[in-house]
């Protein structure tokens, strides 16, 4: 009995110490993170509000495409120095958005940016990176190149409707796909891979319609001082 409860005693305090351990590291790890939240720059903008209804948009009209004028909205605001373009609530339908410096596009509660299905409108193809490829390829449903302090805020909703067309571009039967219907499986994924193992220069890799890959919801490439806070965001491609 006495040596049962020694060993009892012994592979306790050996699991009290092993738990310890990894506390004591995970404990660390968080006061670390800690120091590098603390130093990294964080977004600011100008309190100036731009609504995109000074622009033209219209809610509730699935005819009418509202990228031009929330584009042109992010564009003023970015040029007269920053604050935040909002999208009010309300369904929008729109095409592509490029966010710019100095910006925060901003959906308030009940806003919905429903982003079209037509695949021609994410065309001509922009400087993106797919899978960690550089490569020009579909322009991603919000977009940004090379800006700085840029933010995308807000209890809105962000729709891209990817089960209408862009699933089954993955190639996978249970989301759609066909033989005969475009799909990355059918050569674009391989041909893009094989461009980067090649050391293929950047203006050879240019994505076509045929190599059916799909666009990003959100990317910002080559940005600095960035923050997405709230927005939920549906059906990504």
């Amino acid at each position: 009995m006495k040596k049962i409860l020694t060993l009892s005693l012994v592979a306790g305090l050996l699991l009290s110490l092993s738990a310890c351990g990894p506390k004591s590291d995970m404990e660390k790890a968080w006061q670390e993170a800690a120091k590098i939240e603390k130093n990294m720059t964080k977004t600011s903008f100008p309190k100036v509000d731009y609504s995109i209804l000074d622009y033209g948009a219209k809610a509730g009209d699935s005819l009418f495409l509202n990228h031009d004028a929330i584009n042109q909205a992010i564009l003023d605001c970015s040029l007269n120095g920053g604050g935040r373009v909002v999208i009010p609530a309300g369904e929008f339908h729109t095409g592509p958005l490029t966010l710019q410096s100095n910006v925060n596009l901003h959906l308030q509660e009940g806003a919905v940016l429903k982003f079209s299905p037509d695949t021609s409108l994410y065309l001509p193809q922009v400087l993106t990176r797919w899978e960690g490829v550089d490569c020009y390829n579909y322009h991603p449903f919000i977009y940004a190149y090379g800006e700085t302090n840029i933010a995308l805020t807000g209890k809105g909703t962000i729709d891209t409707q990817g089960q209408k067309v862009w699933w089954s571009m993955c190639g996978a039967r249970h989301y759609g796909w066909r033989e005969g219907k475009l799909g990355q499986n059918t050569g674009g994924r391989k041909k893009l891979l094989r461009s980067a193992e090649d050391k293929l220069p950047m203006q050879n890799r240019i994505m076509t319609v045929t190599d059916a890959m799909r666009p990003q919801t959100v990317h910002f490439y080559n940005c600095k001082t960035i923050l997405i806070e709230g927005v939920t965001i549906l059906n990504s491609p």
